[in-house]
């Protein structure tokens, strides 16, 4: 039970998979030679600014919600407009949806759109004026995400899955063009890019496919079911022995030229370790053990911090879960630990302390899905965070298609600033922002 529990919770990592069967790398024949025009470094892509986070309102409209006054504001530069019907230039056309907005080294914003054929890249004002489309790709069951920048380029990553996941490097002049690919690798399943450095992407790529060996147990309704039930326990137990296997890699944006930062191999269920990249340097842990904090940086040095764990942690007798969360505070790294129950998991979020490996935790809770678990952070401040601290689950009344009235569970949530000092020190001092949910 206790080993399904934690495969839920890692489904993200090779759901995407499917039944892929492990195919050897092969450098696409559209490789390019390094970049033309040197753009300088790249840059990882986010929403999140020290004033304030872009968003799209729950894919409706492109808009900024401001930290200082705790106003949520269209992103349409149109005199007069009172942003209040499909007029207005921040509001999303139909049959199309958005992706993330992500701010730009110049101040201007990149986004993505898409409908039912078709994938195109977008550049704004950061007052949501000038919208200019910077390229326009077929869709083809493929899933396009936008990967980082520099100077003179967007670049894009192309996933598309056929007897294994196609995973295509391509760029988009800032100024707008055609989309020029630049590498591709077939693999077990497409990776997560954890970052940059200089002109290299930071890739994590995973392979599952010893998983594909372990035929599936043949079970029938006239089976008895003690016949029925050591069928699957048989199964189980060739899975518990199915390992994979994982690498992080260094990958030059230019030529998809790769070479190793770190791998290793986990049991089948569990990625085995848990991941950040944050200035040149990877930190991990392991997932399921409370250990020390190792690091390697983008040079090859490692090196590792012993962590002060509390008991609650060390002397636990539940499975556990630790993550990082892929955030700093005050030079201090944010963890979640869960303990895998028999019935709901329990969370905790937790800062540990780089200098000293001092772990301390953070109370600050709300009940979301029935279950308590560490206030959902959204966007990171200057010297603030913006964080959801309360769901509220009501019943909503509307009319059926033929009129009559009906009823609904309706989930709103409660959005709220909180500075790092109250956020650290546990204190739920939020002011409270307005923000329309679906």
């Amino acid at each position: 039970m206790k080993k399904r529990m934690c495969l839920a919770v890692l489904c993200l990592l090779v759901l995407a998979s499917g039944c892929a069967q492990k195919q050897e790398r092969e450098p696409s024949q559209e490789t390019l030679e390094a970049a033309s025009v040197d753009g300088g470094d790249l840059y990882a892509l986010t929403s999140e600014t020290p004033e304030g986070l872009y968003h799209t309102n729950w894919g409706k409209e492109t808009c900024f919600l401001d930290y200082a006054t705790g106003q949520n504001r269209p992103l349409c530069a149109e005199p007069g407009c009172t942003h209040t019907d499909d007029t207005c230039a921040a509001r999303l056309s139909e049959n199309t949806s958005y992706s993330e907005i992500f701010l730009l080294k110049d101040g201007s914003l990149a986004y993505s759109l898409k409908d039912e054929t078709s994938y195109s890249i977008w550049r704004m004002d950061g007052d949501g004026g000038d919208r200019q489309e910077l390229g326009h790709m077929a869709e083809e069951n493929a899933i396009w995400n936008l990967l980082c920048a520099d100077d003179v380029y967007l670049y894009l990553a192309c996933e598309s899955y056929e007897e294994g996941a196609q995973f295509t490097v391509s760029r988009v002049p800032l100024t707008g063009g055609v989309p020029e690919t630049l590498w591709s690798k077939k693999e077990y399943a497409a990776p997560q890019m954890l970052g940059v450095s200089g002109r290299n992407l930071i890739l994590w790529w995973y392979d599952w496919s010893e998983q594909e060996e372990v035929p599936q147990p043949v079970v029938t309704s006239e089976m008895p079911e003690e016949e029925v039930q050591e069928k699957l326990a048989a199964y189980d137990a060739e899975m518990d022995r199915v390992t994979g296997d994982f690498r992080v890699m260094i990958c030059s944006i230019d030529t998809g030229e790769e070479h190793e930062l770190d791998s290793w191999t986990s049991l089948h269920g569990t990625t085995g370790r848990t991941l950040y990249w944050n200035q040149d340097r990877l930190y991990w842990m392991d997932r399921g053990e409370p250990g020390p904090l190792h690091w390697i940086v983008a040079d090859g040095q490692q090196g590792e911090l012993d962590v002060q764990w509390p008991q609650e942690i060390t002397q636990c007798q539940e499975e556990l879960g630790i993550n990082l969360e892929g955030r700093m505070l005050q030079d201090k790294i944010l963890l979640t630990v869960s303990e895998f129950r028999e019935n709901d998991p329990v969370v905790r979020r937790y800062v540990l302390d780089l200098e000293s490996g001092a772990v301390q935790e953070i109370p600050l809770q709300y009940i979301a899905n029935a279950t308590e678990e560490p206030v959902s952070i959204q966007g990171q401040g200057e010297d603030c965070l913006f964080v959801v601290f309360e769901e509220q689950v009501q019943i909503g009344t509307y009319l059926d298609p033929d009129g009559m009235p009906a009823t609904s569970m309706e989930t709103h949530w409660r959005y709220g600033l909180i500075s790092e000092e109250d956020f650290l020190a546990g204190i739920p001092n939020y002011r409270e922002i307005q923000l329309e949910t679906p």
